[in-house]
């Protein structure tokens, strides 16, 4: 039900940019696994996009307006595509994280931890940080075998290509695994 609500006793934080593909059928796109997209702007009002598919990924350059397959993608299940620092991150069943040069199509496995049987999420924090979560069921012994989720937050350091378990999140909130909507952070002040 439509609730109204006077905005003006309201403050607005904005979190960030959400991209959507407009003029879809989202049934027909979730028969074809859409499961979201990254938008990286370029100088002089050029973008390129890459859309997720789950098993392959297509990329868009607006100086070309066509459409093109990554080629070198792992065929496997890709859960996300995140754009940070001039590149493209996804996260790929198996491989972990990939990079992807937007200009080469050119895909690079970055180092892990410890592969664990995760649910991952890339969150971009501005263009300051790239974080990844990964969510694990942790089974419990005893007569009721209760489940709970374990989280582990780390952050990718650039200069050494690898990821860094993190403790503090530096005051920042990570908001994660929204279908289609993506993932975002927002400072906690």
């Amino acid at each position: 039900d439509p609730t109204l609500m006077n905005m003006l006793d309201c403050q607005i934080i904005p979190l960030g940019h959400q991209y959507r593909m407009i003029g879809w059928d989202s049934e027909e796109w979730r028969t074809k696994n859409y499961r979201g997209v990254a938008f990286l702007p370029q100088r002089g009002g050029e973008f390129i996009v890459l859309l997720n598919l789950s098993k392959y990924l297509l990329v868009l350059r607006s100086a070309e307006m066509k459409w093109m397959l990554v080629k070198n993608f792992p065929c496997r299940f890709c859960k996300d595509v995140v754009a940070f620092r001039g590149r493209f991150y996804a996260s790929v069943i198996i491989r972990n994280i990939v990079v992807i040069d937007p200009y080469s199509l050119e895909v690079t496995p970055l180092m892990h931890l410890q592969p664990l049987p995760s649910q991952k999420s890339l969150i971009p924090c501005g263009n300051d940080e790239l974080f990844l979560v990964e969510k694990m069921l942790a089974h419990t012994g005893g007569v009721s075998k209760f489940r709970r989720i374990i989280s582990r937050v780390i952050r990718l350091d650039e200069e050494d290509g690898k990821w860094v378990v993190v403790s503090d999140l530096g005051g920042r909130v990570l908001f994660i695994n929204h279908r289609h909507l993506g993932n975002v952070s927002c400072s906690a002040n």
